[in-house]
Parts: structure tokens; sequence; C-alpha cells
């Protein structure tokens, strides 16, 4: 396929925007609706200006002033070993709360001495179906044989492909040397249209495509989240399930509803956590889930929000599964999180080490207004400017909202890392999924748009490797 054929379906896939009252009256009415809060406040009298940087990674409201909590900021305090720690009035947020007297035990969390670049590859040219280009907005480890990812194809195609993990090296700022994988199984709708009809259809009010949120291997099924492209109303769609590890035969499951929470909330990022610390803390439910929203709305939450949930043993499409709030943010509360409206994280894993210490870690960008975020595509940019990061949690926290010892809107990162130093210096430095191999310790983040030379189009998503410990 041709890049200009590409750009084609793009831009008929991504209609323009306009939010105008009509559109804010029909927010407002979804926000009436929902019990459990409402998601007026004072974005709803506003008008939101959407920029989209790259189908909407980036996207900002109008007249918010950035809110950025980093390495580098006042408020990171460094001790004289050189550890840095963010002095955060969550005083929950310790290591010593980590440790419980039932069966969950631990050492405590990582940080950034923990993480180690090691190498980066990319994937195949050719990845059958459709194609890669500007994707990677979803990716799961697969620790099955000798190991492998399934990564999510472009954007609007709702494809899924398997590739192999290569003997791979050090980028060296170089997109032209990588190494390439292996394509195990082609592009391919892992949910045999289930989400085309119940997520993204006209008749669901979507605009006739959906996007793969998250994957996250689980047993021998492949789960998947999706939601709705261009979705500036809230409707209310399911947007989990899961399928087969063998493509070709996916035997879908749902999609389901995650309680009264919308899928702008919760169809994104999706991991699975120890079975001690669900039996202990999630009532069994071993699977989180989030969505930091792509396009910045009323819709979704502020900073990262996560829902733990367990899917059904019977297939029941639609149906509303009981989740349990670990965090969540009202849209206009960057004042009270670490992130503002210029923060996109959509990537989250849960991650363990040998010697008994854990983190959940959320990845993505957090743009720098103040700075020139101005690039041309095939030629280095300022990364700085784009502040691609992996954000840690401390599961002790998320154990404190679930028992009822802290509210979801008071969870805070301890750490932010910053991956100024280990992407690719290319137009945008999207960071935007990722995923963990638990036996090796490693954890792959993938970067959107990295091998870009004249196009977005033409861009294969680069995985970066770290290893943690």
């Amino acid at each position: 396929m041709e890049p200009n054929d590409l750009k084609e379906r793009f831009s008929a896939a991504e209609p323009s925007l306009e939010v105008g009252p009509g559109s804010l009256d029909a927010v407002k009415a979804r926000g009436d609706q929902r019990t459990r809060r409402a998601r007026a406040g004072g974005g709803l009298a506003a008008v939101l200006v959407f920029i989209v940087v790259g189908f909407g990674i980036f996207a900002f409201a109008a007249d918010r002033n950035p809110s950025t909590l980093d390495v580098t900021d006042d408020n990171v305090i460094v001790d004289d070993d050189g550890e840095a720690t963010i002095d955060n009035p969550n005083e929950e947020n310790t290591d010593e709360n980590a440790v419980s007297s039932g069966a969950w035990v631990t050492n405590g969390t990582l940080n950034e001495a923990d993480f180690s670049y090691v190498g980066s590859f990319t994937t195949p040219a050719e990845i059958g179906g459709s194609e890669i280009g500007f994707g990677g907005r979803a990716a799961a480890y697969n620790p099955a044989g000798d190991g492998s990812l399934f990564i999510a194809g472009f954007p609007v195609d709702g494809l899924v492909a398997e590739i192999s993990i290569p003997e791979f090296s050090p980028h060296e700022g170089s997109r032209t040397d990588l190494v390439e994988s292996e394509l195990l199984q082609p592009l391919t709708d892992i949910t045999e249209g289930r989400a085309a009809s119940l997520i993204g259809s006209q008749e669901r009010g979507g605009q006739g495509q959906f996007n793969i949120g998250g994957l996250e291997v689980v047993g021998d099924r492949l789960h998947w989240t999706a939601w709705q492209v261009s979705d500036v109303v809230g409707n209310d769609v399911a947007g989990h399930g899961h399928s087969s590890l063998n493509l070709d035969e996916p035997d879908v499951q749902g999609p389901w509803f995650l309680g009264d929470f919308a899928a702008y909330e919760t169809a994104g990022y999706v991991f699975d956590v120890p079975q001690t610390y669900a039996d202990e803390f999630l009532d069994g439910n071993q699977l989180v889930s989030g969505f930091q929203p792509v396009l910045r709305s009323p819709l979704g939450s502020q900073g990262p929000p996560f829902f733990a949930f367990t899917p059904p043993e019977a297939e029941e499409p639609e149906a509303r599964l009981d989740a349990i709030e670990l965090a969540n943010f009202e849209f206009g509360s960057a004042e009270s999180t670490s992130f503002g409206d210029e923060a996109v994280l959509p990537g989250g894993e849960w991650i363990s080490t040998s010697d008994n210490r854990h983190a959940v870690a959320v990845v993505g960008n957090t743009m720098r207004l103040e700075a020139n975020t101005d690039c041309t595509l095939g030629t280095e940019t300022d990364v700085a400017a784009h502040g691609p990061q992996i954000a840690l949690y401390d599961p002790a926290v998320l154990a404190s909202v679930a028992t009822g010892n802290a509210e979801p809107s008071s969870v805070e990162p301890y750490q932010i890392i910053s991956l100024e130093a280990d992407v690719i210096p290319t137009c945008g430095a999207q960071i935007t999924s990722v995923s963990f191999d638990a036996a090796n310790e490693r954890l792959f983040v993938v970067q959107a748009l990295a091998t870009a030379t004249e196009t977005i189009f033409d861009a294969r998503p680069v995985i970066h490797v770290f290893s943690i410990g």
C-alpha cells in the first residue's frame, strides 16, 4: 500500500472534531447518568480545543497550564545515596506499607536505578493483512516458546500481529540499522468483527472505527481492550474481551463493560497482578485496566486510572462486570495530580523482580508546552520537549484505595523516570505501550513513529528493551 493511500484512509478515519454546544450538552447528560461521579466540572462550560499530534496521542484542553512532574522538578529529593524520590504529600506511599500481614508480602518497590536500557529492535517490514506503519499502540509479551510480542498495527484497522524477539542491540540513535523481528502471525482482527459491530459501529454512536487500546496474555488467552475513534460524547460501549493466542481461530469472548465506568476510563492498558495480591486486596480480581484518553475530554481521567476486574467464565457479550476503582481523577483536576492536560500515558504494566519488589509502570509522554515541539520527519528533534517517561506507582497505595483507606483521586506516582536518553530522537518520540517478560525480567517499551522518514505512514514502531532489577 502506498503512503498516499494510507494518508487517504487515515484522513477518512479521522473526522474533524467539532465540540459545540450540542456536544457539550451530550457530555453533561452522560455525566448526569452516572451515579458514581459527575464528569461535568468546569470543562463542560468551556469550548475544548483539541490539538492532535500523530492521531491524537497529544491533546490539550484550552487555557491549561503545564503541570509536569519529572526528575528535574523542584519536588524531587535526592538523598545521600543519589536516589531520587518524589516529595509526595500522600503519606501512604512508602515501601513499609507494601508489606502485609496476610498472603501478600513484598520487599518494597523499584526505582530508577533498577531500569537499564539494553537494546532495541523493530517490527518486520511486511507484516501481512494491513500495515504496521503508525502502529504499536498496544503490545503484550507472550511467554510461550522462546517468547514473542503481540502488537497492534495501523490504529483504525484494529488488527493485531505476533512477532519474534530477535537478538537486539543498542540503537545508538539510528533508525536505519535496527534489527528486524520475524513475523509469527500476520495482522488479524482478533475480535472477529465484534469490536467493529459492538464498539465502533455507527449504530452504537461511533464513527465506524475502533482502536485496540491494550493487550495482555493471560494464560492461554489474549485479553484486549478497544474504544471508539473520535468519541466526544461518551457513547456507552463495552471495551473488554479476550481471544485465543491462535490468531487464525480467535474464539472471541466478550466484549464486556466494567461496571458503570466508561470505555474512555477503562479500555486502554490492561495487565495482570500477582494472585496473592489480588486475593488479599482485590477480591481475587487479577486483571487491572485503565485509559489515559488519547483525545483529551471531560469523559476520561485526568491522570492514569486503574480498575480491577475478572472476565466472566461464560461468553456473555456486553455483560457488566464488577470492577474495583483503584485510581481515577476528574477532568480539570490537574492541580491535584502529577499530570496536566498535556500528559498522555497510554501504556501500563505490573513489574516484579526476583528479589520480590514490585511497581506498576505507566508509560507515555508529557508535552512541555514551553519548549519547541516542532519537528520535521526524517530529522532529529528535541526529545526533551516530548517528555518520554515511565511513571511508577506503589502497589501498596492501590491496595489502600481498594480497602477503603484512601481515595481513588489520591493516588500519585512515587517516581517518574525520563526516557530521553534511551529513545530514538525522532519526530514526536511517542511512547505508546509497554509489556513485561517476568521470567527474564525484561521490560518492552514501544516507541511509535520511530523510523519515520518522509511521512508518518511509513513509520514502524521500535521496541526498546530494559533489564529490570
